[in-house]
C-alpha cells in the first residue's frame, strides 16, 4: 500500500511544476505581443528600435528554450508514467504471489496440526503394541521354560530328523533351573542317547576358554616328628613332563566336554622349597600346610592375578614316604595333586587331575545358579550292580565291567549333565571370590 501513496505524491508534484512552466511558457508571448502592439510604432521610429529588437530576439530565444525543457519535460512524464504503470502491475503481480504463499502456508499448519494429531496417535498406538508385545513375551518366556513344552519340541524336531535341534531342546530343560530333578534326569538320558548321534564341536577355536595357573614347587625339604621326611628338587626334565601332562589334561577335557572347553594354562615355578606339611601318621596322606611360606607366595600370586584365571593348581612331589597312595584334593579355586606318588603313572596323573578339577566345577556351577544335585559329585562313581545308598552317588550311572578308568563316569558328567550353555555361562559369568 505504500508504493502508490509515493507514486501519487511524485505525480502531484511533477504536474504543479509543470503547470507553472506551461503557464509562464504561454504569459510571456502574450506580454511581447503587447510591448509591441503598443509601442509599436513609436519603436519602429526611434533610435531605440535595433535595442529593442534585440531584446525582443533574446525573448524569442528564451521562449524557445522554454518550450525544449517543455517537450522534455513532457517526455519525461509519459516515460514516469510507464514505469509507474509498470511498477502498480509488479505490486499487483507480487501481491498475488504474497496471498498464494499465505495460503500455501495456511494449508501446511493444517497439515502440521493434523501430522502432530497423527503422530500422538501413532505413539499411543505403539505405546500400546509395545505393551502388549511384553505380556506376549512373558506368556512365551514362561511356556518356553516349561520342561513339558521342551520335551514336545523335542520329539517332533527328532521325528522329522533333526537331531541337533532336538538334542539342544532336551539341554534346554537340563539348563533350566525351575526344572524338577525328574524331569532333569529324564532329559539326560534322551541327551545321552542323541549325543551318539550329533557329532561334537572338532575346532578349539569355537570352543570356550577356561584359564588357571600351575603352580609347580620346584623342592621339598620336610622332616616330621615320627622320623620320616622328604628332601627332594625336581629335575628340568621332569618339570618338562608335568607340564606336558597337563597339556594332556587341556586335550581330555576338550574331548570330554564336547569341544565346548579348551583348558588355557600358565605354569609358575615356586623357588621356594615346600617345609611344612600335616603329620597324619604313616598311612595318611601328607598335606602341605596353608601356613607355609611356599604355600603363602602361591596364595598371595593368585590373589592378585587377573580375574580370568578361575582356579590354581598346585603340583608337588613328596615322595615316599610322605605320599604312599593317591594324592589329591580341590575347593572351588583350588586343587592340589601329589606329582608321582609311589605307583602313579603319567595316565593317572592325567586322570586325577581331571577328577579333582570336577570338584571346582562342581562348586562354581552351583555358585552362578545351578541346583546342586545337577552336577554330580565326580566321587559318585560307582561300579555296575551297586546298589547302595549313598548321597552323594550318581543315581544314573554305573561303571561297566572291565572299564579300568573312570573316564567314562567324567564324560557322562561334563556332557550330559552338563550343557554347552552351561559351560558358556561358566566361561563367561563366573566371577572368582576374592
Amino acid at each position: 500500500m505504500a508504493i502508490p501513496k509515493i507514486f501519487n505524491l511524485q505525480r502531484s508534484r511533477h504536474d504543479n511544476r509543470l503547470a507553472s512552466k506551461l503557464g509562464k511558457a504561454s504569459v510571456i508571448p502574450l506580454v511581447i505581443a503587447l510591448v509591441m502592439g503598443i509601442l509599436g510604432g513609436y519603436l519602429f521610429g526611434s533610435s531605440g528600435t535595433s535595442a529593442l529588437q534585440d531584446q525582443v530576439s533574446t525573448l524569442q530565444g528564451q521562449v524557445s528554450a522554454l518550450q525544449t525543457q517543455l517537450a522534455q519535460l513532457q517526455s519525461e512524464t509519459s516515460s514516469q508514467r510507464l514505469q509507474i504503470t509498470a511498477l502498480q502491475a509488479n505490486r499487483t503481480a507480487l501481491l498475488g504471489q504474497v496471498s498464494t504463499l499465505q495460503s500455501q502456508v495456511t494449508a501446511l499448519q493444517v497439515d502440521k496440526a493434523m501430522m502432530v494429531a497423527e503422530n500422538q496417535i501413532l505413539r499411543e498406538n505403539i505405546t500400546t503394541l509395545l505393551s502388549e508385545l511384553e505380556n506376549l513375551r512373558r506368556g512365551i518366556g514362561e511356556l518356553q521354560t516349561s520342561p513339558s513344552y521342551w520335551k514336545a519340541v523335542a520329539g517332533i524336531l527328532e521325528s522329522q530328523g533333526k537331531y541337533a535341534q532336538a538334542l539342544d531342546a532336551y539341554q534346554m530343560i537340563v539348563d533350566s533351573t525351575n526344572a524338577s530333578q525328574d524331569d532333569c534326569f529324564y532329559a539326560i538320558e534322551q541327551i545321552s542317547r542323541l549325543n551318539k548321534i550329533v557329532p561334537p564341536n572338532s575346532d578349539p577355536e569355537l570352543a570356550n576358554p577356561y584359564y588357571a595357573i600351575v603352580y609347580i614347587f620346584k623342592s621339598v625339604n620336610v622332616q616330621l616328628s615320627d622320623g620320616r621326611g622328604a628332601a627332594y628338587s625336581l629335575t628340568d626334565q621332569e618339570i618338562q613332563n608335568i607340564k606336558n601332562q597337563f597339556e594332556t589334561v587341556s586335550n581330555k577335557i576338550f574331548e570330554m566336554t564336547r569341544g565346548e572347553i579348551v583348558m588355557e594354562f600358565t605354569f609358575r615355578i615356586v623357588d621356594t622349597p615346600l617345609t611344612k606339611v600335616t603329620e597324619e601318621g604313616s598311612n595318611r596322606v601328607n598335606w602341605p600346610m596353608w601356613d607355609d611360606p611356599a604355600v603363602m607366595w602361591m596364595l598371595n600370586d593368585f590373589q592378585n592375578s587377573e580375574a580370568k584365571y578361575f582356579n590354581h593348581f598346585m603340583v608337588w612331589n613328596p615322595r615316599s614316604p610322605l605320599v604312599p597312595a593317591i594324592a589329591g584334593g580341590a575347593g572351588e579355586n583350588h586343587v592340589g595333586v601329589a606329582y608321582y606318588p609311589s605307583g602313579w603313572t603319567d595316565e593317572f596323573f592325567v586322570e586325577v587331575v581331571v577328577h579333582e578339577w570336577l570338584h571346582c566345577v562342581d562348586c562354581m556351577m552351583v555358585r552362578i545358579g545351578y541346583p546342586d544335585y545337577l552336577v554330580p559329585n565326580p566321587d559318585g562313581g560307582r561300579d555296575q550292580g551297586y546298589h547302595g545308598s549313598d548321597s552323594q552317588v550318581d543315581p544314573d550311572y554305573r561303571r561297566p565291567a572291565g572299564e579300568t578308568t573312570w573316564y567314562g563316569y567324567y564324560r557322562h558328567i561334563m556332557q550330559e549333565h552338563i550343557t554347552p550353555r552351561m559351560w558358556r555361562r561358566l566361561a563367561t559369568e563366573y566371577v572368582r571370590p576374592s
